[in-house]
């Protein structure tokens, strides 16, 4: 929830509101003033991991973002920050040491995209709709798919 797509704050209050499936208001305020209190930081990340879902009961074992950020500059090690910080490289690096990685069904560079070792150029949305519908067809045995950009977005947004 953050990056060029992030919502205004209005509007992700509404669709949090209207979601069926978040808890009650007064249980989100609860547990939002008590990670408050445990971080001593506004819990930003209580939204941006879907924390306010009724099915999430553990809600202080997601770190928040400032100690994230914290813990990751003393324990990663910054010659291997490219492979750790493009999910791409991070895939190809890690499988081959047997590390269980998620699958990687579609990836790109540009609007060049790569599926089952074939480049497709994407010129407009409805192409992009057609790759994606073709990649569920073929993989219609997972349970589930994400889509997720390669890189972070603080690579687009720092100055």
């Amino acid at each position: 929830m953050d990056g060029p797509a992030r919502k205004s704050n209005r509007v992700l209050f509404r669709e949090i509101y209207r979601d069926p499936d978040r808890k009650s208001m007064l249980r989100i305020a609860r547990e939002l003033l008590s990670l408050l209190f445990l971080y001593r930081e506004i819990p930003a990340h209580y939204f941006s991991r879907y924390m306010f879902k009724k099915d999430i009961s553990n809600y202080k074992d997601f770190v928040p973002n400032k100690l994230a950020g914290t813990i990751s500059v003393r324990i990663n090690d910054h010659k291997v920050k490219e492979v750790l910080d493009n999910k791409l490289f991070f895939n190809f690096f890690y499988s081959q040491f047997d590390i269980r990685v998620p699958g990687i069904v579609i990836y790109n560079h540009g609007n060049a995209f790569v599926s089952d070792g074939q480049v497709f150029h994407i010129r407009n949305l409805g192409e992009f709709a057609g790759l994606l519908s073709r990649a569920f067809e073929k993989n219609s045995v997972l349970a589930s798919m994400i889509v997720k950009t390669l890189i972070s977005w603080e690579k687009f947004t720092r100055k």
